[in-house]
């Protein structure tokens, strides 16, 4: 219990950061899905479920506050972990650097390309309007920015694990 709580905790302060501090960034810096790429981070380099449901727990949160300006951030979620698991257990199986950044790549183009085909079909049947170019460039932002991120996380990996260690996220 004390390690769902702990992970739970840990989840709100990545996803209150991404939206409160991240967001607020200049762009391309404020396109970093932060809570996207920790969470395949865990996944691809600790084996550590969590990720997948931080994944999908960020898109729940996202719809219920609204605080995204995208329609159905749950889907593009879903689609994000579906794709961070599967890649992670089949694709890109090892932990190196190089199946982190793999892996946080393809989920980040699956996340962006989701919220894309969501916003279009959403255009076809509101008076929504889109800027198409802008979509794609806020994609590739996304990606190149997650990418960045897990490098550094990656770089970081020691000290991370002793950090989820000292809050219970992973056994010592």
């Amino acid at each position: 219990m004390i390690r769902i709580m702990s992970s739970a905790a840990v989840f709100l302060i990545l996803w209150t950061l991404e939206r409160a501090f991240v967001s607020a960034l200049p762009w391309p810096l404020s396109a970093l899905p932060l809570v996207l790429t920790v969470g395949v981070y865990l996944v691809q380099h600790l084996s550590l479920k969590d990720g997948e449901a931080w994944i999908l727990a960020a898109g729940i949160l996202n719809d219920l506050t609204g605080l995204t300006r995208f329609p159905l951030s749950t889907l593009s979620a879903l689609a994000a972990a579906v794709v961070c698991h599967l890649t992670s257990r089949e694709v890109f199986s090892n932990r190196s650097l190089y199946g982190i950044l793999a892996c946080t790549a393809v989920s980040a183009f699956a996340a962006s390309l989701t919220r894309i085909l969501s916003l279009g079909v959403a255009a076809l049947f509101t008076d929504l309007t889109i800027d198409g170019g802008a979509e794609w460039r806020l994609a590739f932002a996304a990606c190149i920015t997650s990418f960045l991120f897990a490098i550094i996380l990656f770089r970081l990996a020691k000290r991370i694990k002793n950090v989820l260690t000292s809050v219970f996220i992973i056994p010592s």
